[in-house]
């Protein structure tokens, strides 16, 4: 056994996705033949590298890789087999059959790996478990900052050697956004995160800006991810689950539903109470000032007093403390500071 029956067992895997549940055999193959007290994984783990160690016990080469689930351990062993290269050793040199670790964060931890079965000059083709949720190719330049190094198995001489081949084309990219990143996945990520309630002031604008890395790193922590502001693999297809499964109680009960449902109570509107801030919710909200009270005070309150402009108590009383904060919030996003909220500070409170 050796490289050859590897490549076929992924080869066979090719394909396998979350939304057929397929990673649940991957993961299931991992988890039969873990190591003894070893963490055993969940179906809504990552598994990428439960990928390459259940293919090499699948394909009669256990052993021969690292038999973890965890990027960072993989390295270890290699290393401890004195089969390890960094990236930016004068050994480097990425073949086929190699085991390539990333580190998307650039904080020198792996947090993702694969298996190059090609390379065609200094593009490497990578076969990957968990990559958009999938087990799919990626190609990627072999000097990019993103590769942190790799790990050579001793496949065996008994099997044919690795050869290089032409690989499909593929745009070499990132799986992650980042702050500066635009365009519609930025977008499309905003979008999820209102939905199921976090806030950003400037709304789905396509914009990956410190309000979209401050909400992906609250989702980060609230289910229990790695809380690194980066919309990766694993926090899309968290933020794509959680979207998918919102709740129409949990909608209803946002803070933009509540203010629906103050500003239809008190008469200043007619409008479907859905959760979603849009051109219907900002024409029902009344001007505020100073001497108001009631239930959209309070709400102007939570919301100044979650963006970091201190209110004080949630009382629903616009009191002075509340016009401070209402000013600071205005010249923040460069509006007249009058203390007043009227459409234009609404838009910011909105996200619109």
């Amino acid at each position: 056994m050796g490289w050859t029956e590897y490549e076929k067992k992924l080869k066979e895997w090719y394909g396998y996705s979350e939304t057929k549940n397929q990673d649940d055999i991957i993961i299931d193959i991992y988890n039969s033949q873990r190591p003894a007290g070893s963490y055993k994984m969940t179906h809504t783990d990552p598994w990428c590298h439960a990928t390459v160690s259940a293919a090499a016990y699948a394909s009669g080469n256990a052993g021969k890789v690292p038999n973890t689930c965890y990027c960072p351990t993989g390295i270890n062993i290699f290393k401890q087999w004195g089969k390890w290269v960094g990236r930016y050793t004068n050994a480097y040199n990425p073949q086929p059959g190699y085991i390539l670790y990333y580190d998307w964060n650039k904080d020198l931890i792996s947090d993702h790996v694969g298996t190059i079965i090609a390379r065609n000059g200094n593009i490497l083709t990578v076969r990957e478990g968990n990559r958009n949720d999938m087990l799919c190719d990626r190609q990627i330049n072999v000097d990019s900052p993103l590769i942190i190094g790799y790990g050579i198995p001793d496949w065996g001489g008994a099997t044919q050697t690795p050869v290089a081949t032409i690989p499909s084309q593929e745009e070499t990219k990132r799986t992650w956004l980042q702050i500066g990143d635009t365009g519609a996945e930025v977008e499309d990520v905003q979008q999820k995160l209102i939905a199921i309630g976090y806030f950003l002031p400037s709304g789905a604008d396509g914009k990956y800006g410190k309000e979209t890395y401050t909400a992906v790193e609250k989702f980060q922590h609230n289910v229990g991810i790695k809380e690194d502001g980066l919309a990766g693999e694993v926090t899309r297809a968290k933020l794509n689950n959680a979207y998918n499964t919102r709740s129409s109680a949990k909608v209803n009960n946002s803070w933009v539903a509540r203010l629906q449902a103050a500003c239809n109570a008190q008469g200043f509107s007619n409008q479907t109470v859905d959760g979603i801030a849009g051109k219907n919710t900002l024409a029902g909200c009344p001007t505020c000032r100073i001497g108001a009270r009631g239930d959209i005070t309070k709400l102007i309150q939570e919301r100044l007093n979650n963006l970091g402009y201190d209110c004080g108590s949630v009382d629903g009383i616009f009191g002075g403390k509340t016009e401070t904060a209402v000013k600071a919030c205005q010249e923040a996003h460069e509006l007249q500071a009058d203390g007043v909220v009227g459409q234009n500070t609404w838009r910011v409170l909105l996200g619109l």
